[in-house]
This record gives C-alpha cells, structure tokens and sequence, in this order.
C-alpha cells in the first residue's frame, strides 16, 4: 500500500502524462506534416502513418488518465507505458544507425 503522498505524486505524473499524450497524438493525427515542417526535413510520404502513431499515443494518454483516476489498477497500465518508453528509443537508435551509418 503506498502512502497519501505518493499516491498524489503518482496521480500528478500520470495526469501530467495523459495530458502530454493526448496533446501530442490529436497534434500528430490533425496536422501530421507540421512536425516535420517545424524541423525542416522533408514530410513522410504516407501522412497517415504519423497520425497513426498519433492515435496511439494518443489512447497512451487516455489510459494514463484512467491510472491517475485509479490508481489501485494502474499497475498493467504503467508497465506498459514502461516498456514503451525503453523499447521505444531502442528502436529508434537502430532505425537511426541503419539510415545514418556511423563512419
């Protein structure tokens, strides 16, 4: 059983989590070449997939509002999102060094 505090620490960052998630993916599904304009590389040329990742992130954010709402269940939630957030750079880094090949 955690304590008051920390269940108000976790409710606060996971509410702060599924407001950055919900934010981002309603961002990359409604304008999915404003990313890619506001660092001037060239646009996908299947905008739908962006959106796609979008959506996704998007229903990330409203999983992590139901965490922060019950936090007793958030547990499969917040392992997930875990999981995400190191595989996630992982596979960007090998995407990376495929396309940019260090030489």
């Amino acid at each position: 059983m955690t304590s008051d505090y920390r269940a108000k620490l976790y409710r606060l960052v996971l509410g702060l989590a599924a407001i950055y998630n919900l934010a981002f993916g309603l961002w990359a599904c409604l304008w999915p070449r404003s990313f890619f304009d506001s660092v001037e590389i060239a646009s996908p040329n299947y905008p739908a997939l962006w959106s796609c990742l979008g959506m996704v992130i998007g229903l990330y954010g409203v999983l992590y509002a139901y965490a922060a709402y019950r936090i007793d269940r958030a547990a499969p939630i917040i392992s997930v999102g875990l999981v995400g957030k190191i595989l996630g750079p992982i596979g960007w880094l090998m995407a990376a060094i495929r396309t940019f090949p260090l030489r």
